[in-house]
């Protein structure tokens, strides 16, 4: 693997999860329509354990995806809309200058 493969390994694997976090609520959904069209109260409690597996699933995924979507990137010069932000910020890199040194 080269280092121009990466970007699109990151991407494949941000895409993979957020299918399994789609496909859990998929799960979590077609167990309640099992639980709720049964008509066997055996039918019921697996539309039961399809749910819960669903719901067990669903953050874990959500959590894994948390970890792996936010991607630091290089800083861009702020363009603050506000010019007392980019004043404040001024004189904070100047009053911090001599900290470098």
């Amino acid at each position: 693997m080269n280092i121009f493969a990466l970007p699109a390994a990151h991407a494949f694997t941000m895409n993979l999860t957020l299918c399994l976090i789609v496909l859990s609520f998929a799960t979590w959904n077609l167990g309640e329509v099992v639980m709720i069209s049964s008509l066997n109260p055996v039918h019921a409690i697996l539309g039961v354990k399809v749910i819960f597996a669903g719901l067990t699933f669903a953050p874990l995924f959500f959590l894994h995806f948390s970890f792996v979507f936010p991607v630091r990137r290089q800083e861009l010069p702020s363009r603050s809309l506000f010019r007392w932000e980019r004043k404040d910020k001024i004189r904070n890199e100047e009053n911090h200058s001599h900290c470098r040194r």
